[in-house]
This record gives structure tokens, C-alpha cells and sequence, in this order.
């Protein structure tokens, strides 16, 4: 149906005014109150008489019934209450939950026996063991009801615990016990629950449970988010004090209660309620839950000086004309949820959803959306379905859906014609997007088929349905740059290739899907297109890339970090401290080929280091490690960093061997003039921790130098030092020690096996 007789015309959400965040209260409250709270079951562990303004239930002539009766609480000293379940309550006296509703009044109370265990006593005053037959009853028939069907916890009905009758003052009261909610009622939740708790949790629980009431042949008629609660982790309707019972013919009438205005349904301004009152209800509730507003809370407002009659002529000229407020502002991703709001909506009760077509709701009948809207900006369904794979599709999203968990079969769809065939009665321009895609992408420059570029295509079809809120690939399905984040980093650490993203990622597919969001950055752009470019390289830049890329993208900045540092000066000083990693003693990558480090370094902001390294790739170990420590130096700002890569660099850099060498050079045994010359050399070469890595290293080409001398006129060989055979040279050096001997291969260099002790160490 259209939004109002003007046509196919959307009406926007009313103006705010100064008082926008304040409750819709129906009647005036009682101003000699505190709090203002018109509550019948308990809120919260903290809450004390009615904190918190909640929406009071109308009585049909406008006029406020106090609960405090005569001016004063019923319960003025803790009172002992047993039921007709012969269940014995204490109610505390102290502990006044609610005395505002005149319906009745609410007190903290616990099992005699449990003192721990919390729980509600309702002391009834609209209805008394003195009221009318018919009053009776009703309630009697509501109860019976309620004992039956409550403690079933798929009723969705909160438990009735005990009941029974109190004398208080010389008068009976009716007094109902109910478990107590530490989380309150969902009035508290407006506006932060999302489109997917709804549909999952609070949607379903109501509708079983108005289900169960319409079922017992009662209309609960006050059904609105103060009454809804979440109890032992499922959501439950409360507050049946204007429950009501239903005629043979469907028909109930009151003339003492409506309901409360903005949420109960036209026809029960004439009196009248109907199994389908409960159901409008049930809409303005979903929508209040949602968006945080009432439907009709500032029509309320704005009329609120002209007094209860004219608030209740505009709100129901606004139902009349289904007016419906706010509907544009659901989300594009939330749709649905619009064809269920105008369901539940409809001024005709006939027209009305009710329990079953709730239920094809949540099972994603799409076919609902056409019996409620002719109006064009509302969620659009083909007229006909389309079927594929067992499923039936009525829009865009179906589709996507089915394509992307069907991926190698949506590919013969796509490239077979089946789509474009079907959107061709349906939608020009999709057939005629499709048709363009499929030219494209079908076949490869060599005119054979194509699995990779087939893949491309099927992913850009789904963009183009999906209005881009979705991208997929391969059955992966991405709603947020987060999420290939966070997919892209599980795969690099299954260290398998089950899904191919390097094709995803050389693809331009993430650059092109990241231009069409609000917010896009330029410099973010850029940085994918950098990516792109990385990844086409093969060989070692391929993982790289894909590490780049998941650091870039995530949401999380804690995840960019490796080995708990967050930037690099904290990720040098880690290494620093940890003697094998650098080098990979330890089982872990070296730090040079380490595809995770070299990754960080891009996002970092050191792209061009990383690079190096990579070209750099095919040469040895040492040559890239000193390249390193030469950028680590450089990086550290405070002096007493660089002189930490300094130390390290003398005790363990790529040829700190030969300063070990030099230091042990009284383990050697020197024969001949040469030898003995040598020895003298190399103990004069000046090298020390406390020089930069530049004039260290000077020290140490001289030294490696002098180490191929010394190399030369070694003639250590352990067997024969074990049979007491040093050499038959006149001119050697030896050495019957084990760090002595050069059988040590560090970073791809003949090294003395002393000095693996320690780099290993």
C-alpha cells in the first residue's frame, strides 16, 4: 500500500524539537511523583519506585488512575504472602518496584525458603476478589492461562510463579509473584538493536507468544517495549493487566482500557479488539526497538497542548491514511524489515500480517513485499521468482545470495545466459549490464575459455546487484574491508592454498569495490593499486603483498602489530633481545624473508626497505643482513637505540664471527715467522661496540682479509690432533679445540664453531 493517499509520495520522519529524547507519555503523569514511571513488572537490580519515565497504559476515558490508593502503598510492612500453589513469598515493604499504574503495584519480594532469589509481587487494584463477575473472570481465565503455558520456556511468556489472594487493610487484593529481570525491559534497548537481533531473537519470541495468547482465545492488547524482557536469556512478554478475553465471534470489548497511544491499534479506539490488535502493536513495537522513536512520538508531542483527544485524533488520522514515519531512513542492507513494518501497519485489520505471514517473514519470503507496497522505493521483487539451486529468488539480494554459495554452478548461470535471460523480463538494465559483463569476460585474449577472467565476471555481477554491499569470491563473501582482512591473515597462516586470493588480489576488484564506499581515501587507493602492483611480480612478492594488504585493511589496529610491537624501533628492540630470531635459529623464518615483517614494513611506511629486500632476494644472507642493520641504525631516533644496534651488531651482525675469531686468537698455536705474523696483524686491527656500524665495519673488512691468511696456514684437523699429528708444514697454525675449527656455516660463511654457541646460545 502507499505511504499515504498523495500517492506513491514517502513521508519523511517528523521534525524534531527541543525535547526530542523525551518519553511519549500519554496522560499527564502524576506530578506529585519523583520519577514519573508508569512500570507493572521490574526493571533493573538497582532500580528503586519507577525510575525511568516508562509509557503509562491509557484508561478509555483519558482520566489518570492513581496507583497509590487513597494516597498511599498497600504494602506499609514486610507481609508474608502464601499462593494457591502453596508457595510461601516474602514481600518487602521497603522495596517499591512500581506504585504509579492503576493497575496495580509492584514490590520486591523472595521465596521464604531462598532469600537470595529475587522476584516480583504484583498486588492488583484495578481488578479485586470484589469486582464484577465478568472482571473475574477474565482475569481467572488469563491465569489459568498463564499457569499452564508460562513455565514452557518456548512460550515466551514470563513465568508466572504463584498467585493467589492477600488481605490488606480489610480489603482483598489479587497478588501475582513473576521472576525479576536484572536486564530491564527493552524500552531501555531503542534504537540499539540491530536489523539481525530482531530477526533472529526478538521477532520470533513475540510472535510464538502472542501465537500462544490468540490460541487460549485472549488478546494481550498492550504489547509495546516495556513489556518485552529478556529472562534466562530469551526474550518474554509481560504485563498482562489489560489482557482481555475474546468473544466466540473474535471480538472483544473494554470500555475501561485502550492500550497505550502510539502503540495500540485504531480499531481499539472504537473499543473493539481483535487477535490482529496485538499484531499493530507488535509493528510499532519492532519499529521503536529499531530506530529508537516512536512511530508517532512527536505527532504526540507536537499536540500534547491541545490535550489526550487531539493526540488521539492525529495519531489515528495517521493510521487511517497508513502514514507511516521514518521508513526511509531503514538502512538499504535492513530492506526487509519494511515489508514486515507495513504488514504489521495496515489500518485494515484484515490486511493485516498476523501469525503466519510473520512466520513467512522469517523463513525470506520475498513474495510478502508485494502485497504490502505499490510504492517504488520500497524493496523491489520480480514478478515473477527465479529458481536455481532449490532456492527461490524474488530480488537482487536472493540472487547474490544463491550465487555466491554456489559459486562453480552461478558461473554456468552467468556464462550460460540463465541470468541474463531472466532479468530480461524483469529489468533492461540489468539484462543489459549482465550482457556486457558476459562480452567482457567470457572468454580469454587467446579466444578460449577463461576460468580466471569467468571468476572476475561472476564477482562484478554480484557487485552490480548487491549495489555493491557485497563482494565474493570464490564462495568467500566480503561485506566490509575488514573482513577480506581478516579471511586474507587465516589463509596466509594455513599456509594452503584452498581458496586461490592471489588471483582476488592481482585482480582490480578490491581497488574498484573500495572506490564506491563512502570515505574512500585517495592515499588508501593508491596504496591498493601498490599492492596490485607487488603481487604481479611473483616469486616473494606475492605473500608479501597479501600481508600488506591485510595490515592495510584491517579495522583492528591491535592486529598490525608482530610479536606484540606495534611499530618498528619497538620491533628492533625486540630483536635485539632475542639472539636466534633474527637469524631464524629458532625454527622461525629469518627476519629478511620474513613475508609477515616485510608486509608490516609497507603499512609502516617503509615500502621502499621492503622492496630492497625483495630484489634483493636472490642473493646471500649476509649480504641482505647488513643492508638491515644498516636501515635499523638509521630508524632508531634516541642515541641510546643506535648504540643497542651498534652493541648487537659487534656481538652477533653478519660477520661478528671475526670478532669473535680475534678474541680468541690465544686458543691457536702459532708455527713459523708467517703464522706468528698474522697474529700480530690481526691483533692491531681497531674495531669497537661503541663505533657506529660504518666504522665497524671497516675493522671487519680488514679482518676478513687477514682471516683468509690465517685460513691458509690453518692445518688443525681434530683426528690427527688426537694422535698427537699437528702438520708436517714448517709454517702453520693449530689448534686442537672445537670452537677453534672454521666448520660453522653462518649466514652462508665459513665461521669458528665457538661462535654458534654464541649466536644459538
Amino acid at each position: 500500500m502507499p505511504q499515504s493517499d498523495s500517492g506513491s509520495e514517502r513521508i519523511p520522519t517528523m521534525p524534531q524539537n527541543s525535547s526530542g529524547s523525551e518519553r511519549i507519555p500519554t496522560m499527564p503523569q502524576n506530578s506529585g511523583s519523583n520519577d514519573g514511571r508508569i512500570a507493572t513488572m521490574p526493571q533493573s537490580a538497582t532500580e528503586g519506585a519507577g525510575v525511568g519515565g516508562r509509557v503509562a497504559t491509557l484508561p478509555q476515558d483519558g482520566a489518570a488512575q492513581g496507583g497509590v490508593v487513597g494516597g498511599r502503598l498497600l504494602i506499609t510492612f514486610d507481609t508474608e504472602f502464601t499462593g494457591n500453589h502453596g508457595k510461601t513469598y516474602q514481600i518487602e515493604a521497603d522495596h517499591v518496584i512500581s506504585a504509579d499504574s492503576g493497575e496495580s503495584q509492584i514490590y520486591a519480594c523472595h521465596p521464604k525458603d531462598a532469600p537470595d532469589e529475587k522476584c516480583v509481587a504484583r498486588v492488583l487494584i484495578s481488578v479485586t476478589p470484589q469486582s464484577s463477575p465478568e472482571r473475574r473472570q477474565t482475569r481467572d481465565k488469563v491465569i489459568a492461562f498463564l499457569d499452564k503455558v508460562s513455565l514452557d520456556p518456548d512460550s515466551h511468556i514470563l513465568p508466572l510463579l504463584e498467585h493467589g489472594s492477600l488481605l490488606i487493610n480489610g480489603r482483598e487484593h489479587y497478588v501475582e509473584i513473576y521472576p525479576f529481570c536484572e536486564g530491564g525491559d527493552l524500552e531501555r534497548r531503542k534504537g540499539q538493536i540491530s536489523y539481525r537481533e530482531l530477526q533472529t531473537k526478538i521477532i520470533p519470541a513475540l510472535n510464538e507468544a502472542l501465537h500462544a495468547f490468540h490460541e487460549a482465545g485472549l488478546v494481550h492488547r498492550d504489547v509495546k517495549p516495556d513489556n518485552l524482557y529478556v529472562y534466562d536469556g530469551k526474550v518474554v512478554i509481560g504485563d498482562f493487566g489489560i489482557t482481555c478475553d475474546l468473544r466466540r465471534d473474535g471480538f472483544a470489548t473494554d470500555r475501561d482500557k485502550t492500550g497505550t497511544l502510539g502503540y495500540y491499534a485504531p480499531e481499539l479506539m472504537s473499543q473493539a479488539a481483535l487477535r490482529e490488535s496485538d499484531y499493530y502493536s507488535f509493528g510499532q513495537t519492532i519499529w521503536t526497538l529499531y530506530s529508537g522513536e516512536m512511530m508517532y512520538g512527536n505527532l504526540i508531542r507536537m499536540n500534547r497542548e491541545f490535550g489526550v483527544e487531539e493526540q488521539r485524533n492525529q495519531v489515528n488520522s495517521a493510521m487511517l491514511h497508513n502514514t507511516w514515519y521514518g521508513l526511509e531512513e531503514i538502512s538499504s542492507e535492513d530492506q526487509f524489515l519494511e515489508v514486515l513494518i507495513r504488514g504489521l501497519l495496515q489500518y485494515d485489520p484484515s490486511h493485516r500480517f498476523g501469525y503466519e505471514k510473520v512466520r513467512k517473514w522469517l523463513s525470506g519470503d520475498k513474495s510478502l513485499a508485494r502485497e504490502v507496497s505499490e510504492d517504488s522505493n520500497t524493496l523491489q521483487t520480480f514478478s515473477k521468482p527465479l529458481k536455481m539451486q532449490g532456492k527461490v529468488c524474488w530480488d537482487d539480494t536472493d540472487v547474490c545470495n544463491v550465487l555466491c554459495a554456489n559459486w562453480d554452478a552461478a558461473l554456468y548461470a552467468l556464462y550460460d545466459g540463465v541470468l541474463k535471460d531472466f532479468y530480461g523480463s524483469q529489468d533492461f538494465d540489468h539484462a543489459r549490464m549482465l550482457d556486457k559483463i558476459m562480452k567482457t569476460y567470457a572468454k580469454g585474449q587467446d579466444g578460449n575459455r577463461s576460468v580466471y577472467l569467468n571468476e572476475i565476471g561472476l564477482t562484478r555481477t554480484i557487485m552490480y546487484l548487491s549495489k555493491n554491499r557485497v563482494l565474493c569470491w570464490r564462495g568467500s563473501v566480503f561485506k566490509t574491508m575488514d573482513d577480506i582482512s581478516v579471511e586474507l591473515h587465516q589463509f596466509l597462516r594455513r599456509k594452503r592454498e584452498d581458496n586461490d586470493y592471489y588471483g582476488l588480489v592481482y585482480s582490480s576488484l578490491i581497488p574498484d569495490w573500495y572506490a564506491t564506499m563512502r570515505g574512500a581515501q585517495d592515499d588508501v587507493k593508491e596504496t591498493l593499486e601498490k599492492i596490485r602492483t607487488m603481487i604481479k611480480k611473483s616469486g616473494p612478492y606475492t605473500r608479501v603483498a597479501l600481508y600488506w594488504l591485510v595490515y592495510l585493511l584491517a579495522q583492528d589496529r591491535g592486529r598490525v602489530q608482530i610479536c606484540g610491537c606495534y611499530d618498528l624501533p619497538a620491533f628492533i628492540r625486540f630483536l635485539l633481545n632475542q639472539k636466534g630470531d633474527m637469524y631464524g635459529m629458532t625454527g622461525k623464518s629469518a627476519i629478511v624473508e620474513d613475508q609477515c615483517f616485510l608486509g608490516l614494513l609497507c603499512v609502516w611506511g617503509y615500502e621502499k626497505m621492503a622492496n630492497c629486500l625483495l630484489e634483493m632476494f636472490e642473493e646471500g644472507y649476509a649480504t641482505r643482513f647488513e643492508l638491515l642493520f644498516d636501515f635499523m641504525e638509521k630508524e632508531m631516533e634516541s642515541a641510546e637505540d643506535k648504540k643497542l644496534v651498534d652493541q648487537f651488531y659487534y656481538e652477533m651482525g653478519p660477520k661478528a664471527y671475526l670478532v669473535w675469531w680475534k678474541q680468541h686468537l690465544k686458543d691457536y698455536d702459532y708455527h713459523g715467522g708467517e703464522s706468528e705474523t698474522i697474529r700480530k696483524t690481526v691483533e692491531k686491527v681497531q674495531i669497537s661496540p661503541e663505533a657506529s656500524i660504518k666504522e665497524q665495519r671497516e675493522g671487519l673488512q680488514k679482518l676478513l682479509a687477514l682471516s683468509e691468511q690465517f685460513m691458509a696456514k690453518m692445518e688443525s684437523n681434530l683426528y690427527l690432533a688426537s694422535l698427537g699429528i699437528e702438520s708436517i708444514s714448517e709454517d702453520y697454525i693449530f689448534s686442537n679445540k672445537l670452537s677453534c675449527m672454521w666448520d660453522y656455516e653462518f649466514l652462508g660463511q665459513q665461521a669458528p664453531i665457538g661462535f654458534k654457541f654464541v649466536i644459538e646460545g
